[in-house]
């Protein structure tokens, strides 16, 4: 389903082709810079960087001509989404990092804008602050500032449930070396003007980016496109799924049989049940009938049947725990009668999510 919603959205081009003409906080003008040497193309926006806050105290006093390291540019990550979301990043903890500190680092992770490079699992876990960062990875990471900021419920974890919709660009030349993983944020920062190609057509994924370029991205982020739409598609089948695997968590702590989730008609029932809650939040049906008589329309045979409902949770793991702390809901989750449970969400106009929870037995 799209979602038409109000955005500070994304816009930088990291220009690959410009000369770097040093500028210091003792040349030209005579003006006093934040920073020991900067590019000439970028001095102005650096300039309002610095207005804006969006200049990390890292970079403050160092060449930003340079090669931005992961560190660096997370923190420049967490200026901007403290910028976008009007709100602070928490860091995490301490020892989240086996090789890093740093709490600019920690805010990030913390806020799901970076993650570690060692696979899920593994320990100690690392995030190579001093590393590189390239191209297709600044892509990435400033697409995942916007969906933190401003898509309800992204996580890390679960970015694959969401899509964004934009018209996809003439493929990059270099279309093959691009990674998988990184072409969707490539691909959205190019149709918006963010990221461009650096000649002949090619993105170039593997070079890497400049302080200065990093935070001119920022700058622009916040200066030229805010409010604008941001459209993209939310997977409620995934939803669905991971909703069935955190009850059956619940239930089986209390040693009750696992739900399977795979009663396609008792799954439509959730779903059309969701989509009438937008109309009417009420176990009574829009049409003035009882949820359950749904479940007769539909030909569901049951000995045993129930209904929870949501209108809070903008994920599943925020409305699972809503219903786990309801008395009532959770009495249903438990009710060992119930053998097989059917989930199904809906989002009105405004992207706000409703839950319907059906169990039979």
């Amino acid at each position: 389903m799209k979602l038409y919603i109000k955005i500070i959205s994304a816009i930088c081009a990291i220009i690959m082709t410009v000369g770097l003409i040093p500028v210091s906080a003792s040349s030209a003008d005579g003006q006093t810079y934040v920073w020991s040497n900067a590019s000439a193309w970028a001095v102005d926006e650096l300039q309002k960087a610095s207005g804006m806050g969006l200049i990390p105290d890292s970079l403050k006093n160092t060449d930003l001509t340079q090669s931005v390291t992961r560190a660096e540019f997370a923190a420049v990550a967490v200026k901007l989404y403290e910028s976008l979301s009007n709100t602070k990043a928490d860091p995490a903890g301490a020892d989240t990092f086996a090789d890093t500190q740093d709490a600019e680092v920690l805010k990030a992770y913390n806020a799901g804008i970076t993650d570690g490079v060692t696979p899920a699992g593994v320990t100690p876990k690392k995030f190579e602050p001093d590393t590189l960062l390239n191209r297709e990875q600044a892509a990435t990471m400033l697409t995942r500032v916007l969906k933190r900021a401003y898509i309800p419920g992204w996580l890390l974890g679960n970015d694959d449930w969401y899509t964004l919709n934009f018209r996809h660009p003439k493929p990059f030349s270099d279309d093959s070396k691009i990674s998988d993983w990184a072409k969707p944020s490539v691909y959205f920062m190019a149709a918006n003007s963010i990221i461009a190609g650096v000649g002949d057509n090619s993105f170039a994924a593997g070079d890497s980016a400049t302080r200065e370029q990093a935070i001119v991205i920022a700058v622009r982020i916040v200066e030229n496109l805010k409010d604008k739409p941001l459209y993209y598609d939310v997977d409620f089948l995934a939803y669905a799924a991971e909703v069935v695997r955190l009850i059956n968590i619940e239930r089986a702590k209390n040693g009750l049989s696992q739900f399977t989730g795979t009663n396609a008609t008792l799954n439509n029932c959730a779903f059309i049940r969701a989509n009438e809650l937008i109309q009417l939040y009420d176990h009574n049906r829009p049409d003035g009938t009882y949820c359950f008589d749904l479940f007769d329309q539909l030909g569901i045979e049951y000995s045993w049947c129930g209904e929870n409902i949501s209108n809070v949770g903008n994920n599943p793991q925020e409305v699972v725990t809503s219903w786990l702390n309801s008395p009532h809901h959770h009495a249903n989750i438990l009710d060992p009668h119930y053998t097989e449970m059917g989930i199904g969400v809906a989002m009105d106009a405004n992207g706000h999510l409703y839950w319907a929870q059906d169990f039979i037995g």
